[in-house]
């Protein structure tokens, strides 16, 4: 009893460090985020992610969207984390005809569930390991530029977010589909 004491008091110590608050907002006069439309192409994120015990690292995340002939599209990402040999990932995402959207994550442990609330897109999904995570995407004024929040729980604590801002620097030509 002492060890699951001293554990959960560890946990509960070590999520301090990790921030859940300031949320990105979509900005006033943004257009309508549709995040199918805006990641088919080319876009890079740049940003900082923080996990609890550990020193903040640099993160950048090069992204080839490709719409798919059924609505969805695919989006191939590079991951490169300060220290760290670079990584791919996967996502598909596609409305999903309830006003949300749904997909699947290379790196995720189940599906990816999203809604669009206040211009904001919240995804969520489960990862290895018990880790859940939570992101928040707000498109920006400029119609090209996203705000992108995820924080990653474990046993309901934040132990981990990445602060990042993605841009589009190209968009994917219209002949394309999957």
């Amino acid at each position: 009893m002492k060890r699951a004491f001293a554990a959960l008091l560890l946990l509960t110590s070590v999520s301090a460090c990790v921030s859940t608050s300031r949320l990105p907002q979509a900005a006033a006069g943004a257009p309508m985020f549709d995040p199918i439309r805006f990641f088919a192409g080319t876009t890079r994120g740049e940003g900082q992610l923080r996990i609890a015990t550990r020193k903040t690292r640099a993160v950048t995340v090069d992204g080839q969207g490709v719409p798919a002939g059924d609505g969805a599209i695919r989006l191939d990402q590079v991951v490169t984390m300060a220290g760290q040999a670079p990584s791919r990932r996967q996502w598909r995402l596609r409305r999903d005809g309830q006003g949300g959207f749904s997909g699947v994550l290379s790196d995720a442990a189940g599906p990816v569930s999203g809604t669009l609330v206040d211009g904001r897109l919240r995804l969520r999904f489960a990862l290895k390991g018990g880790l859940r995570a939570e992101q928040t995407l707000a498109l920006q004024a400029d119609g090209r530029t996203v705000h992108n929040v995820m924080i990653v729980r474990k046993f309901g604590l934040a132990v981990a977010r990445l602060d990042e801002t993605i841009r589009r620097l190209e968009d994917a030509k219209a002949s394309e589909p999957e």
